[in-house]
């Protein structure tokens, strides 16, 4: 049997309905040829009364008549012409605000104003991308917008960190096997360092005792110490003109912290998002110094510091440049990954196929949600009760059958697969 026709014209479905009509076919006939050639819905019998009628009164044409009504003229050049100068005189304006503008003799609706913005003058309505004003400046002032910037995080520094793999690489003949290494663990021993810095070098290092962290009264004594070692090494003016580059984290963004930054008279590196990772700390400093202490083992947090300090107060100038210049081509590259939630904005500052620290982001994450509650212990979650099975050795789930010794396929499953019916 011949498969039906498909992509069928109308005019033939008509031709065919006029040759069967002058060999004085019934409808119903003609239908059920056009069915069977076709396909079923190829045209309606209702549709093919219509034409036969037609046909048979003396109609020749195969094509539609054109209708009577208003011709159209909504997309003529001067309504075009008219849409096109409203528009660039003020690019926010609205489909609303053009109707108003338009001069008189131009009666268009609105939808043959979205016609022509889309379809015809090919615009599209988008929303601002936000600019930082740091780019802003940039194109300004050149490089010497990097003068003025100091940044600063902190970060866990460990007694013994795991060297990576590229560090772990050595030369070796094709006769001699990979050499192998133990496995190696972070050390539970381990200090808070927190630094600032500039393009010229480090401004100030300090260190947290055991068992304290940092919320905003002990960030607010370390910006105090900041400012001093800033006056130090740069006196005069200079000191005041300071562009603070600090992420979001709660002890940066405390009421307290901000009344003493509007206290020193100290600029803000504004940023929309609320991303942990935006000092270049996080992408420069810290991720380099704990490379440098891979796979080294130090006895007390006092090697570990002395170590620490040793090699930032090493780093040549070039160096911390290099780093400062990096927020640079971050703040252009960053908004290209954005995304919103009902919460802000939010940034990836790493490839977002992965994060690396995805557990300290969903602990911050409870922590900023549920805050005192203790999320593990405190909320219960409800629980569908006719989707849950309780004290059963089987769980049908995915077209296999789940046991206690094992997974295998589900029987019903494999006796659909048996009583197939063979293609013909």
């Amino acid at each position: 049997m011949e498969l039906p026709l498909v992509n069928v014209s109308t005019c033939e479905l008509r031709f065919v309905i006029r040759f069967f009509t002058t060999k004085n076919e019934t409808a119903v006939n003609i239908h059920r040829n056009l069915v069977t050639v076709y396909g079923e819905g190829c045209m309606s019998i209702q549709m093919v009364r219509r034409w036969r009628s037609w046909f048979l009164e003396g109609r020749q044409n195969l094509y539609d008549d054109e209708r009577s009504g208003r011709p159209v003229t909504a997309t003529d050049n001067a309504a075009v012409a008219a849409v096109r100068n409203v528009m660039e005189a003020d690019r926010r304006v609205t489909i609303n605000e053009i109707m108003i503008r338009l001069p008189p003799g131009i009666e268009i609706g609105r939808s043959s104003i979205g016609t022509i913005m889309l379809d015809v003058l090919n615009f599209r309505k988008v929303c601002a991308i936000w600019f930082p004003p740091f780019l802003e400046i940039h194109r300004r002032d050149g490089d010497q917008l990097f003068s003025p910037i100091v940044t600063g995080d902190e970060s866990w520094v460990h007694q013994s960190t795991a060297e990576t793999k590229r560090q772990s690489m050595v030369w070796k003949k094709p006769e001699e096997g990979v050499p192998k290494k133990a496995k190696f663990t972070i050390s539970a021993g381990k200090v808070m360092a927190i630094a600032f810095w500039d393009c010229k070098g480090v401004f100030f290092i300090d260190y947290l005792s055991p068992n304290t962290t940092v919320n905003a009264a002990r960030y607010c004594e370390v910006l105090t110490k900041l400012r001093t070692a800033i006056k130090r090494k740069h006196p005069g003016p200079w000191s005041r003109k300071v562009l603070l580059v600090h992420d979001n984290a709660r002890p940066h963004a405390a009421r307290t912290t901000q009344t003493l930054l509007e206290n020193f008279k100290w600029e803000i590196f504004t940023h929309p998002s609320y991303s942990p990772e935006l000092a270049p700390s996080d992408f420069h400093l810290f991720p380099a110094l704990k490379l440098h202490l891979g796979g080294n083992l130090f006895a007390n947090d006092d090697e570990v510091q002395a170590e620490a300090n040793h090699w930032l107060r090493r780093q040549d100038t070039a160096w911390y440049n290099s780093g400062i210049k990096k927020l640079l081509q971050r703040q252009i590259e960053i908004k290209k990954n954005a995304y919103i939630t009902p919460n802000g904005i939010y940034e990836f500052q790493v490839m977002p196929f992965g994060l690396c620290n995805a557990p300290a982001t969903f602990e911050r994450m409870m922590d900023k949600i549920l805050k005192e509650l203790n999320y593990l212990n405190d909320i219960v979650l409800p629980l569908n009760i006719k989707k849950c099975i309780f004290g059963t050795k089987l769980i049908r789930v995915f077209g296999h059958l789940s046991y206690d010794n094992g997974i295998y396929p589900d029987p019903e499953n494999i006796e659909a697969i048996a009583k197939f019916p063979t293609p013909r």
